[in-house]
């Protein structure tokens, strides 16, 4: 059998409608290059001030704390953003910057871990934003 690159698609937080700020685990293959997360807002609806930051964490013990490493642009709209991600681990650049949840730049070198959790900061009065994030990336395997 000859190993061939095949299309990985994955959804890492699941369409909702959110309210509050929450944490979605998520496990992701260890085998992947080329990844590509995107963040897609299809409603967003708030009374005043709304905003959604939209942060990529890592855990150093398997899934009790979580570490924010990548972050989305914070958006007040309907829009789809992506981070791009060379070689399965190394952030590089995509529609949006590389940086923590609070919003401090990250070295070019950020490394994923097998178990990550997406994490969505919602503010305004009485928000109600409508998101998903996915991951696209590339694995080998059998033709």
């Amino acid at each position: 059998m000859r190993s061939e690159e095949m299309t990985y698609v994955q959804i890492l937080a699941p369409s909702a409608a959110r309210t509050a700020s929450v944490g979605v685990a998520a496990e992701i293959p260890m085998d992947l290059t080329d990844i590509v997360i995107f963040h897609r807002i299809s409603s967003f609806a708030t009374t005043t001030s709304g905003a959604i930051d939209v942060a990529i964490e890592i855990t150093y013990d398997d899934g009790t704390t979580y570490v924010p490493v990548l972050k989305f642009t914070q958006q007040t709209s309907a829009t789809t953003r992506y981070i791009s991600i060379k070689n399965g681990r190394v952030a590089e650049a995509g529609s949006d910057t590389v940086a923590a949840r609070t919003g401090s730049s990250v070295a070019a070198n950020t490394i994923l871990t097998k178990k990550i959790q997406v994490y969505f900061t919602i503010a305004g009065t009485t928000p109600s934003v409508t998101s998903s994030v996915f991951l696209l990336g590339r694995r080998s395997g059998p033709n």
